[in-house]
Parts: C-alpha cells; structure tokens; sequence
C-alpha cells in the first residue's frame, strides 16, 4: 500500500506543531548532530514515504520552527514545520531548505488593525515581496517564497493550498500520524 500525500485535518483540537524531515529517520535518530539536541520524542516514517515526522513527547511550542530549520541545515536536506495555534486560529508552514526559509504560507483572521492599534506595523513584520490576499470566507492569505511566484487568486485556499503544497513535495501530514501511538 502507497502512502498517503497531503494534508489530512478534519478538526484540531488545540495547537498544532509538526515537523517533517526529508530524511530516513534511522539516519535522523542515529546521528550525533541529532543527539545533540536530547530531544524527548522520535522520529516516524510512513511505509514508501521519504519523510520523516517528529514526535514529541512534549509540547516543542517555538521551539518547532527552530527544530526544522536546524534539521534541515544539519542533514541539508528539507524540513517543513506546520502550524494551526488554536487562540489565534491562524495555520500554516515555513518551508526549510539546506537550514535557509525557502517558503512560507499561512492564513488566519486578519489582524492588521489590532496589530496598528498596538503599535505594530504588520508590514513590517513580514517579509519583503510577501503576496497578500483574502478569500471568500475572509480569511487573510499570506504567501512568500524564493521557490515560485503565486498571485493573489492563486493562494486563496487556505487548507487546500497546504495540501497542494504537500502534495508537490510527495509529503503527508494527519491526524493518523499522531493517533497510532
């Protein structure tokens, strides 16, 4: 049986931190550059599938993010840290190649008022050259990459756009890959 590509969430309950390695996770678990880090989880592996997922034992919180770029640069390969924070209801994924941010989509309530309300310019947070858009359910779509060009109506569809993007990259993450232990 071929493994499953793609994004699989039907609900979240809670925040959502993945990371996913391109990498056989024998040669993630048994190198000194990872054991360095003492992590308290593992790494998983679906059947004919090239990446690998980590699971923790606890909450990574920020720490996810840092733990793909530092995978990534480490093995030079790719990682992929995806996101859903629960308060916030925004979702996404940074995408890491060689350790450098190589793309970046996420979309969310649009904030940008509050943000300005609070001293904050939301421009200037973000990246350079950042697409920005909003789909029909009024969500707030923002992509970047060094990979491809996307235009506005093309990075509209929030969960769909994730699994088009995983899809590409012959890559899954679900619910089932956390459920089975």
């Amino acid at each position: 049986m071929a493994s499953k590509v793609g994004f699989d969430f039907d609900e979240f309950g809670g925040n959502v931190n993945v990371v996913i390695v391109k990498a056989d996770k024998d040669l993630l678990e048994n190198s000194d550059h990872l054991k360095s880090l003492a992590l308290d989880g593992h790494f998983e592996q679906q059947f004919d599938q090239a990446w690998s997922f980590y699971y923790g034992v606890t909450y990574l919180a920020a720490g996810a993010e840092g733990l793909a770029k530092f995978l990534s640069g480490g093995f030079s390969t790719k990682a992929i840290y995806f996101y859903y924070g629960d308060a916030s209801g925004w979702m996404g994924y940074q995408l890491f190649i060689n350790g450098a941010t190589s793309e970046e989509y996420s979309f969310g309530v649009d904030y940008d008022e509050e943000m300005a309300e609070a001293g904050i310019d939301p421009a200037a947070q973000r990246k350079a050259g950042t697409v920005i858009a909003y789909n029909d359910d009024g969500y707030q779509c923002l992509f970047w990459s060094l990979l491809r060009t996307q235009i506005e109506d093309e990075i509209v569809g929030g969960e769909d756009f994730i699994d088009q993007f995983l899809k590409s990259e012959n890559a899954y993450i679900g619910w089932d890959l956390f459920t089975n232990h």
